[in-house]
Parts: C-alpha cells; structure tokens; sequence
C-alpha cells in the first residue's frame, strides 16, 4: 500500500465515525444521566487503564473540567501499566480502586463495552 493509499484508507474510515455517534446517541445519553446522577450524589468519575487505554483516560479526565466547568478533583485517573500480563494489570487496578480514598458504589468506574 502507498503513503497516499494509506492516508486515504484513515480518511475513509474517520468518514464513518459521524454517523456511528450519531447512531449512538440513545447509549451516550444513558451514560451521561448516570455520571451526573452519581456526580449529584458525592460521586466522582475514575479512569483505570494500561497502556492506550490508560493515556486516553488521562487525557478524557484532564479535559473534563474545563470543557463541562466541573471541580478538577470530580474525575480521576490512574494508568496501571507496568512490565506485567494483562491479568496482573488488571489485578493492580482492582488493588488501586480498593486502596482509592472514598471510592463507593456512587463513583463511576468506565469499563470497555459500558
């Protein structure tokens, strides 16, 4: 494949995401409800990854405040990536959200397939 087949190649798939949002509205806006639910309750958002996933949840929380003007301390992050298996990583991010301050049932934990 040429440089020039590639990029359009990305150019035709990011075409799709507009209507892949739009279709998925109806479970964003579930989502949503249930984070501010939860945030009007004392709850706070937490973002647990490793690897990709752990620097796109960094990247969400650090932009949550000011983009929707919440206090900085209502979303949190933790990237659980080490030299370790995909189990261990998950292990370490079970240990973190027992050992986070104050973490209950009214916080909101993002998981893949939410």
């Amino acid at each position: 494949m040429s440089v020039r087949e590639l990029l359009e190649s990305i150019n035709t798939e990011d075409q799709k995401v507009p209507d892949i949002v739009k279709k998925s509205i109806p479970q964003i806006e579930k989502l949503v409800e249930v984070i501010v639910a939860r945030m009007k309750k004392g709850g706070r958002l937490f973002y647990i990854g490793a690897g990709t996933s752990g620097r796109l949840g960094i990247v969400d929380a650090s932009e949550i405040p000011p983009t929707f003007r919440t206090r900085s301390w209502l979303c949190d992050w933790t990237d659980c990536r080490r030299r370790q298996s995909h189990t261990q990583s998950r292990r370490n991010g079970l240990r973190i959200m027992r050992n986070w301050a104050g973490a209950t049932s009214r916080h909101l934990i993002p998981q893949r397939g939410m």
